[in-house]
């Protein structure tokens, strides 16, 4: 069985990381819709609490209510008294000490009823603060579950991350020797390409010295010839196909390329002054500077006219100059 291909551990690894964030995504999702419970209840008791206190509130100021209506009840009764006192002077002291009991009556009543409300709002307030006491228990209780279910999400989530992290690590690996074999497979194809590029460009090369430019002979013919420069050994220049006219001093120079790129047109240039550097017995001779591939842009095209170079390229029938009326107008 065949080793699985990149695009294959690509297409797996992209499996694992989309089905690992739709798991945290769900979790996530849990998380946020139990604190929202969370903040519901939260919001309740709240309510409750505020509902509670409102009817104490209002139970308050009724009280007040009717200790407003009392005391103005008892102040008419005053006023009453000293009326009748100021009309009836020689009433008996019996009816003075019946009123005196009727008020230490109605004072008595006021303080068992005083009494009784403190009572009842210290039942009220126990009740209410056993209440409070049992709801922080229970958010105690609950906010230990939920540190706990963090922690133990957290470990999880750490063990996942260390196992998405040695999956990622391990097919980064995998894809990057298998860039690094396909990088020298695509290079081995570049090198052909332009092997391929000069046989077809090279047999052109003497109808093109002939026809175009009147070579009245063919001197010398060269194919891939590398020199290494008279002023530093350690470089070597390579020329892909020139030809000479001894006679006439002329020479042609062609860069064959597969494929045109904005820095082949670029680096021409240099290739003249290189050959001029590899080749000093041709000091004198006229070049002839063309740059050849399979097709060339029009917007390319003009480039290299622009350059003072001619543009070889396929035509109908076989290699033609593009731009040679142009150079020669």
């Amino acid at each position: 069985m065949s080793a699985p291909t990149v695009e294959y551990r690509l297409d797996t690894l992209e499996t694992v990381l989309a089905e690992f964030i739709m798991q945290q995504n769900r979790n996530l999702t849990r998380l946020e819709r139990e604190m929202s419970d969370f903040k519901n209840e939260m919001s309740d008791f709240k309510n409750e609490m505020k509902i509670s206190h409102n009817k104490t509130s209002e139970s308050n100021e009724r009280f007040k209510e009717e200790m407003k209506i009392s005391h103005d009840k008892t102040s008419e009764g005053m006023e009453r008294f000293k009326e009748e006192m100021k009309i009836s002077h020689d009433k008996t002291s019996e009816g003075m000490e019946r009123f005196k009991e009727e008020m230490k009556i109605s004072r008595d009543k006021t303080s068992e009823d005083m009494k009784r409300f403190k009572e009842e709002m210290k039942i009220s307030h126990d009740k209410t603060s056993e209440d409070t006491k049992r709801f922080k228990e229970e958010m105690k209780i609950s906010h230990d579950k939920t540190s706990e279910g963090m922690e133990r999400f957290k470990e999880e989530m750490k063990i996942s991350r260390d196992r998405a992290s040695e999956e990622v690590d391990k097919y980064v690996k995998e894809g990057r020797e298998g860039r690094r074999e396909m990088n020298k497979k695509w290079g081995e194809v570049t090198n052909k390409l332009g092997t391929f590029a000069e046989d077809f460009v090279a047999p052109n090369i003497p109808r093109i010295a002939t026809d175009f430019f009147k070579f009245s002979s063919i001197d010398i013919f060269n194919r891939r010839e590398d020199r290494r420069n008279p002023q530093d050994f350690s470089q070597m220049f390579e020329f892909d196909v020139f030809a000479v006219c001894q006679a006439q001093k002329r020479i042609i120079l062609t860069d064959v390329k597969f494929s045109v790129r904005m820095k082949y047109l670029e680096s021409v240039k240099q290739t003249l002054e290189n050959f001029r550097i590899a080749f000093p017995e041709y000091a004198t001779y006229q070049v002839i500077l063309i740059f050849a591939s399979m097709d060339i842009a029009p917007d390319q095209v003009k480039y290299l006219t622009k350059m003072g170079i001619y543009a070889l390229a396929l035509g109908d029938d076989n290699m033609d100059l593009l731009n040679f009326e142009d150079l020669n107008q």
